[in-house]
């Protein structure tokens, strides 16, 4: 059984293929029948054939009906994505976020996955994105938008999103889900409801 990465219901049957075993990227599942064929399925995929997720209800926004700032981020995330590295999985990978600094100054961090030879060493494109804007001293996340440009429609992995919580607690993450840029709306608590960050400790 493989469940849907977007759904927490963890008895919910999302979908039954006749698979031998199975590694998961940031980006993607990866899939090796029997037979020794390779699957690849994105979050994305997963989520659709899942049909008691909460996901499969949220409305999508074209892209024409967003704001500007969300507008410029999805553009951008397109952008990275033909940057990523990813000779290992071919699954490129764009996020952009706007962020916000001490002074209350805005600016926009774009990102790519970048793979590596070890795969440990692989980071997401959210994650390389939030790297950019923390290390200039943007800590404050507050809009996110990430495409998979082969297949859209993933989401953060559970490592990003506990990365792009401890920055964007009140965050909007944009799910592009199409070719044609329409996003899926989604914010942080409904990506990791009931999480740990800094005002935990």
């Amino acid at each position: 059984m493989i469940l849907c990465t977007l759904c927490l219901a963890s008895e919910l049957e999302a979908v039954i293929l006749p698979l031998s075993g199975w590694t998961s990227t940031a980006a993607a599942c990866f899939f090796e029948s029997t037979s020794g064929q390779d699957y690849m399925l994105s979050q994305g995929f997963l989520q659709k054939m899942c049909t008691q997720c909460d996901s499969n209800k949220k409305p999508l926004v074209p892209f024409a009906e967003l704001s500007g700032d969300e507008q410029r981020l999805v553009t951008t995330a397109w952008k990275f994505s033909e940057r990523a590295h990813c000779p290992y999985s071919k699954f490129p990978v764009g996020a952009a976020i706007l962020a916000e600094n001490a002074a209350g100054k805005k600016k926009v961090f774009g990102g790519c996955n970048v793979e590596n030879a070890s795969y440990g060493g692989t980071i997401c494109a959210e994650r390389t994105a939030s790297v950019k804007a923390v290390s200039e001293g943007y800590t404050k996340f507050l809009l996110v938008a990430v495409v998979c440009a082969k297949i859209p429609g993933g989401s953060p992995c559970g490592f990003c999103r506990q990365f792009l919580r401890e920055f964007g607690k009140n965050a909007t993450v944009l799910n592009v889900s199409d070719k044609e840029s329409s996003v899926t709306r989604w914010t942080m608590d409904e990506l990791l409801p009931d999480s740990f960050g800094p005002e935990s400790l």
